[in-house]
């Protein structure tokens, strides 16, 4: 029995459970199947295709997480090729993404494999071939299809932005066939604090089931969205799957609040209540993507204009320092990035020296904004 037989085997029950499981009902599964007793003390292995997510940690409690507050998601880099639909389709021989009908991944293709002009075949040559590459050969259709709809943002329709930034009316949206599901963001991320408080809905087959068996979803099979829709956030979101620890950090952390004539550095004790650094304030109801600039604006063609709730810039990267009760802009944003991209640089150049390890400048806060990365997002909505 070796680590990649229980990896793949885990990904299977994985897949046949909705995409996650709780960490001990897998192990116990994984046991089961290879014949190994609970005295052995077998522990899945450290796989990226196995993403271990935690709940919140006992702050009474120093231990690692137990078992029961974890959850395992399945992870794979295989796409489906956007390019395949295009006019021309694709002509890289080598494309390193499925050539498949997205409606036949969603389960209700309305063409049989005759009629549609896109293949149903997991295992064609081309995609036999990617399946290979990704050690998913094994899997049978249903379990692709899962592993696929998770991973794959390009599958699943997300929420619209118009109707969650004005508090769930629907009326904002100006789409006359708006293709987003008109339902709390949070919610479908499976992170929503306002619970049946909150003021958008939170009803996901109501709201949601047309306009996914339009998009070549079953019926029968829209319940089961909304686990996908919540592995889907983790994987892409991997910072909200470490574990969360509500009591404070112990370490003493000393940051820089002035430079004096010389070279040396004044540094103040932040565990200090009356010369800890300054706090930035976080806006609750701005939305996850609210640090991202604009694809749209940069390509000069945003529709939303002043009511886009993504930063319009000139540039696809922004240089921003926290300055008293406001974000404002470096003027030597150009400068910075080139810096930035270099990645034996750990400082900027320049009288504003910026720290990219604790991405501080002087006393004040440094962040950095950019337009949607591309291991996020799909492909037509990145520059």
């Amino acid at each position: 029995m070796t680590a990649n037989f229980m990896t793949k085997y885990a990904i299977e029950v994985l897949c046949a459970n909705h995409g996650s499981l709780e960490y001990s009902e897998l192990l116990r599964q994984v046991k089961q199947y290879f014949g190994v007793t609970d005295d052995q003390g077998l522990e899945l292995p450290e796989d990226s295709r196995l993403l271990v997510t935690y709940g919140k940690v006992d702050s009474t409690n120093s231990s690692s997480p137990s078992m029961d507050d974890k959850k395992v998601v399945a992870v794979t880099s295989v796409r489906v090729c956007c390019q395949f639909y295009s006019t021309g389709g694709c002509s890289d021989t080598v494309c390193p993404n499925l050539h498949m009908c997205r409606h036949f991944i969603r389960g209700n293709c309305r063409f049989n494999a005759r009629r549609c002009r896109y293949s149903h075949d997991f295992h064609s040559m081309h995609n036999a071939r990617i399946l290979c590459d990704g050690d998913l050969l094994d899997l049978d259709d249903s379990h692709l299809r899962v592993l696929l709809l998770q991973n794959d943002v390009s599958l699943l329709r997300g929420a619209c932005h118009l109707y969650n930034k004005s508090n769930g009316n629907d009326e904002a949206c100006t789409f006359e066939k708006c293709q987003r599901l008109h339902i709390c963001q949070q919610f479908l991320n499976g992170n929503c604090r306002f619970g049946d408080k909150c003021k958008r809905s939170h009803d996901f087959e109501k709201n949601a089931r047309i306009k996914l068996e339009n998009q070549g979803f079953e019926h029968s099979s829209i319940p089961n969205l909304l686990s996908l829709y919540h592995n889907s956030y983790l994987i892409n979101n991997p910072n909200h799957a470490k574990p969360k620890d509500p009591a404070p950090s112990k370490r003493r952390t000393f940051v820089n609040t002035k430079r004096n004539t010389g070279n040396e550095e004044i540094g103040v004790n932040c565990n200090e209540p009356t010369t800890c650094a300054r706090q930035v304030p976080v806006n609750p109801k701005r939305n996850a993507d609210s640090e991202e600039i604009c694809v749209n604006f940069v390509a000069k063609n945003c529709r939303y204009k002043a009511k886009c709730f993504k930063h319009h810039y000139s540039l696809p990267y922004r240089w921003q320092f926290f300055n008293s009760s406001k974000w404002e802009d470096f003027s030597n944003v150009e400068q910075i990035e080139n810096a930035y991209c270099e990645p034996s640089n750990s400082k900027s150049a320049g009288i504003q020296c910026i720290d990219f390890q604790m991405m501080i400048c002087d006393s004040n806060q440094v962040r950095r904004l950019s337009t949607p990365s591309s291991v996020t997002k799909p492909p037509h909505v990145i520059l």
